[in-house]
């Protein structure tokens, strides 16, 4: 009875493109399939009624996880591998990721920074002395940054206006984002975002000590983006060191690997993400 339900069963299966609920009413038709079938069945007491019903549910059930399981599998393989790279202001995130992105073309790899999801100046928080902090996570845009990410999951490119961090002498350009194999997203708080963390394949973590850090910012805001020294010190020691230790600091140990940056380059970290990145890439070629 067995092989003869389940062979006329998989016959329709094959046939019908099926919603649980017609998979459900097919599955309860083989049960109790024409006479030339299976041969003659009586109705079911409500003993044997219980049993058919539930394994008609676990059926439908392992039917619909092997297409799930199946679906997964397909998309996995298409969709692009996101690795993100995070750690305190002035560690060195920037600079690893340039010469990382060296080694590889547009066309392999794309770079999504946080910094280009900042909310306008007007839209941030004031400390108490009512200088604006955007060095919080409410600073930026995450809400946004993630269903740009999700589209680049699906293959669509994404147009943004830049970021310029409120440099007056800097003309923002259009810049878009082009779905690679590989996306590496950079940023301060990628972790922090719950929903962003999710997406993330590979996490990094660049970490250097606060003498170096302090230095780096000092360097990079005052040349970079046109901040007084004074302004640059005050939000150091106000905002960019409270923010790293409640916001940053603590998804240090969640990194799948941490790249030290204490004045001597970044080692062999660079090397073996490298080679992890061309490993995904060859596999990819080859699926």
């Amino acid at each position: 009875m067995c092989l003869c339900v389940f062979v006329a069963f998989f016959h329709k299966l094959k046939t019908q493109k099926l919603t649980p609920k017609g998979l459900h009413c097919l599955l309860q038709k083989s049960l109790f399939i024409e006479d030339a079938v299976i041969g003659k069945i009586k109705i079911p007491d409500a003993d044997i009624e219980l049993r058919m019903s539930l394994f008609v549910k676990f059926l439908t059930f392992l039917y619909f996880c092997i297409i799930k399981q199946q679906k997964l599998k397909l998309v996995g393989e298409k969709q692009p591998y996101i690795i993100g790279i995070t750690g305190g202001s002035g560690s060195g995130k920037t600079t690893f990721l340039h010469l990382l992105t060296e080694l590889f073309s547009k066309e392999e790899v794309c770079v999504v920074s946080q910094d280009d999801y900042y909310f306008p100046r007007e839209a941030q928080k004031a400390d108490e002395k009512g200088i604006k902090n955007f060095d919080l996570p409410t600073s930026i845009d995450s809400v946004s940054l993630q269903e740009d990410l999700s589209k680049m999951l699906e293959g669509e490119a994404v147009t943004r206006e830049e970021y310029t961090f409120n440099n007056k002498l800097k003309e923002p350009k259009i810049i878009t984002f082009n779905p690679a194999p590989v996306i590496i997203l950079e940023g301060l708080f990628i972790f922090h975002y719950k929903e962003i963390k999710e997406k993330i394949d590979l996490k990094l973590f660049v970490d250097a000590k606060d003498t170096y850090k302090v230095v780096r910012r000092i360097a990079r805001d005052r040349v970079e983006r046109n901040y007084p020294l004074d302004d640059v010190l005050y939000r150091y020691q106000n905002h960019v060191m409270p923010a790293f230790e409640r916001f940053i600091l603590p998804y240090k140990d969640e990194a799948d690997l941490v790249v030290n940056n204490n004045g001597t380059g970044f080692g062999q970290a660079l090397d073996v993400v490298a080679g992890f990145i061309r490993s995904k890439l060859l596999t990819r070629e080859r699926s």
